[in-house]
């Protein structure tokens, strides 16, 4: 209904690499440990959490911080890896910080930077112009909280942003595949859905990544619905291959209301 496969297999990244080091009182060992376990699981990217100077380890420390853990994960997935990194804003107001992040990123191979700080046009086109300077580019990712996606568009012609993120959940699937048509019109930018602990919008994302060349990857935060039944959607070498079935390819458990029904009303 939706188009014809433009691919076989659909391409996650895995986002549960969160300040893993902070939260359990330890060191990064335990952010290479994680990355390692997860490429032993068969993923082939992470998108990994920064943003430390917000609030979690405040001032330069977290700076330098993020910086060690992005090397930590590298050196523990090594270079045939796809890394990427969410900073959830955590460089606002500090845009020296944000330059050195960056210019570390690019020597770490990351794929994009996300949020490094809010959207600012004037501020990405002169972080670019700076980095140019240097001879280093990064991708930027932004746009999850967006909700009026015709605003995507003007992100389009900006020419700031690599990938746009439109929210699957809240958008719909028909929303996100007409804002990643328009974008087609821009040979710089792509589309991937953001999805946070919600796997109907994962499911959503792999069909919508089944038809649409423009879609690379989906957000994947290995989150699992008891309601659910997938036995049909196969992970295998580092990617998704989704059924042939109706919809969306799922059946409910037998105990499903349970899950989803939170009450309910008998109206006669």
């Amino acid at each position: 209904m939706f188009g014809e496969s433009v691919r076989d297999g659909v391409d996650p990244y895995d986002g549960t690499v969160y300040f893993e080091e902070i939260a359990s009182k330890t060191d990064l060992s335990i952010i290479s440990d994680l990355g390692k376990r997860i490429k032993n699981e068969g993923y082939r990217a992470i998108k990994m959490k920064l943003g430390r100077p917000l609030k979690w380890l405040p001032g330069e420390k977290g700076l330098n911080r993020d910086i060690d853990a992005m090397i930590a994960l590298r050196e523990a997935v090594g270079n045939n890896f796809t890394i990427m990194a969410d900073a959830n804003n955590g460089y606002k107001n500090h845009f020296d910080w944000a330059f050195k992040l960056i210019k570390e990123s690019a020597r770490q191979k990351l794929y994009f930077m996300e949020e490094i700080f809010p959207d600012n046009v004037a501020e990405y086109q002169k972080m670019r112009r700076l980095l140019l300077e240097d001879n280093v580019f990064m991708p930027i990712a932004e746009g999850e909280d967006i909700r009026d996606l015709n605003l995507f568009d003007q992100y389009c012609k900006d020419g700031v942003y690599n990938y746009i993120q439109p929210d699957m959940p809240t958008s719909g699937m028909s929303n996100i595949l007409r804002t990643a048509k328009k974008a087609q019109e821009y040979s710089h930018v792509n589309l991937i859905p953001h999805v946070w602990q919600n796997q109907l919008g994962l499911i959503m994302s792999m069909h919508a990544s089944k038809v649409q060349k423009n879609i690379p990857f989906v957000e994947d935060s290995r989150f699992f619905e008891h309601a659910f039944i997938t036995n049909d959607y196969i992970f295998s070498n580092g990617q998704w291959f989704i059924p042939d079935k109706p919809g969306w390819g799922i059946e409910f458990s037998a105990d499903y209301i349970q899950y989803m029904v939170g009450k309910e009303t008998i109206l006669t």
